[in-house]
């Protein structure tokens, strides 16, 4: 998302993100679960046909930050149930995969981690260019900031 922002793609990636969750009320089991969903569906088809594709990518760009985030700390959250707290071992999904395919648990660990990493670095590429320019920016004394 955050790379889809930067690069134009704001609306196709909302569109594609809406798409989704219309795919996930078919799991959803509760009635406040499919009010917040109908309401992030009717925003994100909002947003994507009566607002500014510039504004688009901004919208996308700050949703993928907050889910890259939100995947680090449940990362964190999946290794603490592992390391610390095994008696919540049935509440961890590297451990229910584990028991459904026989993968063991910690080498899910390590492919979520891997799928966390991989999307921070393809979120960074854009980003890292944005902070070079102001850096750069900083560093010469111009577009207002002080030398």
């Amino acid at each position: 998302m955050v790379w889809c922002g930067f690069n134009g793609w704001g609306p196709a990636a909302m569109s594609v993100g809406t798409l989704v969750l219309l795919a996930s009320f078919l799991f959803i089991r509760n009635g406040i679960g499919l009010l917040i969903t109908a309401a992030a569906v009717l925003a994100a088809v909002l947003l994507v046909l009566f607002v500014p594709p510039e504004f688009n990518g901004h919208v996308v760009i700050v949703l993928g930050l907050a889910l890259l985030v939100a995947a680090v700390r449940d990362l964190g959250k999946l290794a603490n149930v592992h390391l610390r707290h095994r008696d919540r071992l049935a509440s961890s999904d590297a451990y229910l995969l584990a028991r459904a395919t026989r993968v063991p648990a910690g080498l899910w660990i390590v492919l979520f981690a891997t799928v966390v990493g991989a999307a921070w670095w393809v979120a960074w590429q854009p980003m890292s260019q944005v902070f070079d320019v102001l850096v750069g920016a900083m560093l010469q004394g111009s577009a207002g900031f002080p030398a």
